[in-house]
C-alpha cells in the first residue's frame, strides 16, 4: 500500500520523537524548603539592668541603696533618756554591699563602695563639745565566713545632720549578700546639752557600689529570658492555596543550641495566627528536653515535626513561638561566651496545583 505523501511524514515525525514520549505520570508534588527562624539570644541580652558587656568583662552601673536603723536597735539605754546624754556603747549593725537586681554575686577587677553615714540623732556621737570624744568602727567583712577585707576608724566630729565617708577598694573582692560595712563604736555623749531620743532618732546610710567591673556575674534567670521571641513569616501565595490536609506536608527541622550553664524545657509552638500559639488551634506544640552543657561543647535539641495542616489552608503567615522552664539552676554564671540559638528550617511537599 502506499501512504499519501502526507500521512508518510506525520509517521516518520512520531517515530522520530519517540524517546521524548512520557513513559509515566507526571510528579505532581513540589518540594520547598525555607530557613524560617534564626534567632540568637548573646549574654547581652541575658544580663539584668545595670550590667553590661566590658572589654575587660563586665560593668556594674554605679548603684546605691539608703537604709535606717534606730537608736533603740543599736543602743538599748538611749531612748529611755530624756535630758543629757551620757557615753554609751553602740552595738554593731551591717550595712549591706548590694548588687543591682538580677545580679546575686559577682568577682570584681576593680571597684569602690562607698559608705556615706548621716547622724541623724541630734548630738555629735564623737565630741561632746567639753573633751568628751567618741569613735566608730567601720568593718568590711563578709558576714558568712566572718573574713575581714578592711577597716577604718572614725574620729573627729559628726555634728547633727551632718555626714562622714568611707571608701572601701573592692578589686579582687567577691561581692554578694554576705560582703557588709560593719558599723560600731562608743558615743561621747552630748555633754551636758539635754537631747530628747524617740523612736526616730537614728542613722541613715548610703552604700554605693563605683566604677566597677567584674570578671564574671552571677544572674538570676527568669523562666522567659530564654525563650523564642515571637517571630512571623510570610508564606508564598503558591504555597499557602495548596496546605490541603491529605495533599501536602510541612515538616520543621528544629535545631536549639545552647552555651547557657543550665537546663531548660522548651515549648514550642506554631500557628497561623499569632493569638492560636499556645491553643488548640495551633498546627503544632510540642516540648524538647535542652540539656546542661558539658565543658566548651553547646547543649543541643533537636526535633523534626510535622504540621497539623487541618487549620492551615489559605494561611497567609505561620507564627513561632517558644516558652521555656528552667529545669537547672536558676542562678547562672556568666563570663561572656553564653548564647542560646533558635534555628528552624521549614520544608513543604504541596500539590503542584
Amino acid at each position: 500500500m502506499v501512504f499519501p505523501r502526507s500521512r508518510a511524514l506525520i509517521l516518520a515525525a512520531v517515530c522520530a520523537a519517540g524517546c521524548d514520549i512520557p513513559t509515566s505520570l507526571p510528579s505532581w508534588t513540589t518540594d520547598w524548603e525555607f530557613v524560617a527562624v534564626d534567632q540568637s539570644v548573646s549574654t547581652a541580652e541575658l544580663l539584668p539592668a545595670g550590667v553590661r558587656q566590658d572589654p575587660l568583662g563586665f560593668a556594674i552601673d554605679s548603684f546605691s541603696a539608703t537604709s535606717s536603723i534606730r537608736l533603740g536597735d543599736v543602743c538599748e539605754l538611749c531612748t529611755c533618756f530624756d535630758g543629757p546624754i551620757p557615753g554609751l556603747d553602740i552595738t554593731a549593725h551591717d550595712w549591706p554591699v548590694r548588687l543591682p537586681g538580677g545580679l546575686t554575686e559577682a568577682q570584681l577587677l576593680q571597684g569602690k563602695a562607698r559608705l556615706v553615714l548621716v547622724n541623724e540623732i541630734g548630738f555629735d556621737p564623737l565630741d561632746d563639745g567639753q573633751g568628751g570624744k567618741g569613735n566608730l568602727e567601720v568593718v568590711l567583712t563578709d558576714r558568712f565566713t566572718g573574713a575581714v577585707f578592711d577597716r577604718r576608724s572614725l574620729t573627729g566630729k559628726l555634728p547633727p545632720a551632718d555626714s562622714l565617708t568611707i571608701e572601701f577598694d573592692l578589686a579582687r573582692l567577691r561581692v554578694h549578700s554576705g560582703l557588709v560595712a560593719r558599723v560600731s563604736g562608743h558615743t561621747a555623749g552630748s555633754g551636758g546639752c539635754p537631747v530628747k531620743l524617740d523612736e526616730r532618732s537614728g542613722f541613715r546610710a548610703r552604700v554605693e557600689l563605683l566604677r566597677v567591673v567584674a570578671s564574671s556575674v552571677d544572674v538570676l534567670l527568669s523562666d522567659a529570658a530564654l525563650a523564642l521571641a515571637p517571630k512571623s513569616v510570610e508564606l508564598p501565595a503558591w504555597i499557602a492555596r495548596r496546605l490541603r490536609p491529605g495533599e501536602a506536608r510541612i515538616a520543621l527541622d528544629v535545631d536549639v543550641r545552647s552555651m547557657v550553664s543550665t537546663a531548660a524545657e522548651v515549648n514550642l509552638s506554631v500557628a497561623r495566627a499569632a493569638d492560636q500559639l499556645f491553643t488548640k488551634g495551633a498546627a503544632l506544640e510540642t516540648p524538647l528536653m535542652l540539656p546542661l552543657p558539658v565543658g566548651a561543647a553547646p547543649a543541643d535539641a533537636r526535633g523534626l515535626y510535622l504540621l497539623e495542616l487541618e487549620g492551615l489552608p489559605d494561611a497567609a503567615a505561620l507564627h513561632f513561638a517558644a516558652r521555656t522552664r528552667i529545669l537547672g539552676a536558676r542562678i547562672v554564671r556568666f563570663t561572656g561566651n553564653e548564647s542560646l540559638r533558635y534555628r528552624i528550617t521549614m520544608r513543604a511537599e504541596v500539590p503542584s496545583r
